[in-house]
C-alpha cells in the first residue's frame, strides 16, 4: 500500500494550518476564506491520519485526489506568503479567485 501522497497531504495541511495561525496581517484579503479552509482541513486531517495509521488501503483515486488537494493547499500557502499590502486589490482578487474556483 502506498500512502506517500496521503502523508504528503497531511504535511501540507499541517504547514498551512500553522501558517494561518501565525498570520499577523490583519487586513489581508480573503482572510475569512483562509480561516474557512483551516476549519475544513482540521476536520479532514484526522481522517487522513486514520488512513495512514490503520493501514487503510489507498486506491488510485484517493492518491490522485490527495495529490490535487496537496497542490491546491500549496498554492494557497504560496499566495498567502507572497501577498503584501502594496499588492493591488485587482491583482490580489484575481489571484485569489483562481484558488477559490479550484
Amino acid at each position: 500500500m502506498d500512502t506517500s501522497s496521503v502523508r504528503c497531504l497531511i504535511n501540507t495541511i499541517s504547514r498551512f494550518i500553522h501558517l494561518v495561525s501565525c498570520q499577523t496581517r490583519k487586513f489581508m484579503p480573503i482572510q475569512k476564506d483562509y480561516k474557512s479552509m483551516v476549519m475544513m482541513l482540521k476536520h479532514l486531517k484526522p481522517v487522513l491520519d486514520g488512513v495512514v495509521d490503520y493501514s487503510i488501503s489507498s486506491d488510485e483515486v484517493l492518491c490522485k485526489e490527495c495529490e490535487e488537494l496537496d497542490t491546491t493547499v500549496n498554492e494557497a500557502r504560496e499566495f498567502m506568503e507572497n501577498w503584501c499590502p502594496q499588492m493591488s486589490k485587482i491583482c490580489s482578487v484575481s489571484n485569489s479567485e483562481q484558488l477559490i474556483c479550484v
